[in-house]
């Protein structure tokens, strides 16, 4: 966290200190919350999900990625309770990345976990996180806020993966990991859920998506798309 927090948008860290049983980081206040709670906290504010407005927020994200990957670092967890907003000016939010307890070294093994729903289809083939699975998953954040399709067990809403997976006789996490393993490799997204309110949105979250990782692009070309620029 240290080594990171020199961009903008990633969560700084305050101070780290331990007693005989625990790690504690003093981490900086983001008072706006998650991007979760993101339409609802905008709604409140007055405040539309144009696509002008998103391009500001996935901007911020993306260069977050871009600044993690570029100093050989992975996130491995990114979904939207894992990107904050830092202020509470919901016109003009400022995000970060948060939670990085599953990061890992691109120069290590690249094993990690992730979340279900959001993890990449080649994890459950190779067992390895690579940089463009942090891609994906932040294409899954990203259809699934555009689309309103962001998971939320209070209002029993799943996600862009989980909805409609059929678990009955699972019966195990090894039998459930198989099921999702099968839905993240399989299902496509519905884009046209997304593409007549953000059109502009086709030129590049499509490519995130990809189920093949070596078609999906590295953070520095995303941020080069004209969309972003």
């Amino acid at each position: 966290m240290k080594h990171l927090e020199a961009c903008p948008h990633i969560m700084s860290c305050i101070e780290i200190f331990q007693d005989q049983g625990h790690y504690y980081c003093v981490n900086e206040l983001m008072p706006g919350g998650d991007l979760a709670a993101l339409r609802d906290k905008t709604s409140k504010a007055g405040v539309a999900l144009t696509e002008a407005y998103c391009k500001g927020i996935f901007k911020q994200c993306v260069a977050a990625l871009e600044y993690m990957h570029r100093n050989a670092m992975m996130h491995c967890d990114i979904k939207e309770p894992n990107v904050m907003v830092k202020n509470t000016d919901y016109a003009n939010p400022i995000v970060a990345l948060i939670d990085f307890g599953l990061t890992k070294c691109s120069a290590g093994d690249g094993q990690s976990g992730g979340t279900p729903g959001y993890m990449p289809p080649e994890w459950f083939d190779l067992q390895v996180w690579l940089p463009r699975g942090d891609i994906f998953c932040m294409g899954v954040v990203f259809f699934q806020l555009l689309a309103n399709k962001t998971p939320d067990e209070k209002k029993g809403t799943s996600g862009l993966f989980t909805e409609n997976l059929n678990m009955q006789g699972v019966n195990s996490q090894e039998q459930m990991m198989q099921v999702l393993g099968q839905a993240m490799k399989t299902v496509q997204p519905n884009f046209g859920l997304i593409q007549g309110q953000y059109p502009g949105v086709m030129s590049f979250l499509p490519s995130m998506l990809e189920k093949d990782f070596r078609m999906r692009p590295k953070a520095p070309a995303l941020m080069k798309q004209p969309w972003f620029r």
